[in-house]
């Protein structure tokens, strides 16, 4: 699964979908519902929300393990 997590990532990085830039804060807790920014699946109460917020942009929202990828990639990519 984080083959295919890891594919989405990389492409919507490309794409400029997702931001090579940290986030200024990174809350987390329960999902709510909205849907995460790579997979485009909801983050449902059982799951655990990343929310990735920035001062120029709006929220982002990941799955636990999406935004593990995520992050992971950029270290990867030297951000």
């Amino acid at each position: 699964m984080d083959a295919i997590v890891g594919e989405i990532v990389r492409q919507k990085l490309d794409a400029g979908v997702l931001p090579i830039e940290v986030p200024a804060l990174v809350w987390c807790g329960h999902g709510t519902g909205h849907a995460c920014v790579v997979c485009e699946q909801p983050i449902v109460q059982a799951q655990t929300e990343y929310e990735a917020q920035y001062d120029h942009r709006p929220a982002i929202r990941f799955h636990f393990r999406c935004h593990g990828v995520w992050r992971e990639e950029l270290r990867r990519r030297g951000y």
